[in-house]
């Protein structure tokens, strides 16, 4: 039996979250968004990574 765990930030972070009229959430929006075209969950990640370092640089690290 395999798990594979997707956290949006590391241990002892916060994951933060614009609000709806400034974008939502800056993890899951694009994570959802990358799976919803049919990529596979690891490209889905990195699009979703990118999106928090772009917007938190180092306030909220996913971990990988």
């Amino acid at each position: 039996m395999g798990r594979l765990i997707i956290t949006a930030t590391g241990a002892g972070q916060r994951s933060l979250c614009q609000g709806a009229e400034q974008g939502g959430g800056e993890f899951s929006d694009p994570f959802f968004d990358a799976l919803s075209a049919n990529n596979d969950l690891w490209t889905g990640y990195q699009r979703a990574t990118e999106s928090v370092r772009r917007i938190r640089g180092t306030q909220q690290t996913p971990v990988d």
